[in-house]
């Protein structure tokens, strides 16, 4: 397999976030007068759409207002506190002008997704964006990866997923792709491998190594 098509997640993956979404959540919650969540139960929700983590984590009947607390929160701090990993637009960028498809499948709003790969500077080469708004149901059904194939059509078994939580790796799973445990994120590295993944990678250097060396 020679994975032509690579899709990505944004968050725990290309965008090292983890400190501000947590904040955000932290702050949402506390100013509903809600018991704030715990790191791990925030970094659980991870790759799953925000409305579905507030639900969960929070009074439902204050869903709407919750959101817009978050949005706020996260906008007015998002340039301070987040940051490319360590090789992401040097990857992203080889990866493209090697000439392989590259998409984007997250749970982040259509907004900030976008906000944070223009912060990236990656935007434009992704010819997919697929967030929360395209589909009924988010990761870790299979319908957004499945969303990015359709548009960029790319098949399955010519795709390779890269995402650093639980929910990417079932969700690549049951769309018929080949997924990649990005163990850089806050996810667990023993939760990712107990997935079963093609690929267990450490960095974002190997990725590009490992479509190199298939390609070969």
């Amino acid at each position: 397999m020679s994975y032509d098509c690579v899709l990505f997640d944004l968050d725990g993956t290309l965008l090292d976030s983890t400190e501000l979404i947590i904040a955000s959540y932290r702050h949402t919650l506390e100013a509903v007068g809600h018991p704030a969540p715990s790191d791990e139960e925030v970094i659980s929700g991870f790759g799953t759409p925000l409305l579905d983590n507030l639900r969960r984590m929070g009074p439902e009947e204050r869903t709407e207002e919750m959101i817009e607390i978050y949005s706020e929160h996260n906008g007015a701090h998002h340039d301070q506190m987040v940051r490319a990993f360590p090789g992401a637009r040097e990857v992203v960028e080889t990866l493209a002008v090697e000439g392989r498809r590259l998409g984007v499948v997250t749970g982040k709003r259509r907004f900030y997704a976008l906000k944070g790969l223009s912060f990236l500077g990656l935007l434009d080469h992704f010819e997919t964006v697929i967030t929360p708004e395209r589909t009924k149901r988010g990761k870790p059904a299979p319908d957004p990866v499945l969303a990015a194939l359709e548009d960029m059509d790319c098949r399955p078994e010519d795709t390779l997923f890269v995402g650093d939580s639980v929910h990417d790796m079932r969700a690549g799973q049951q769309a018929g792709t080949a997924v990649g445990a990005a163990t850089w994120g806050p996810f667990r590295r023993e939760a990712l491998v107990a997935t079963q993944p093609d690929y267990v990678l450490e960095t974002l250097e190997e990725l590009l190594e490992l479509t190199r060396n298939l390609r070969s």
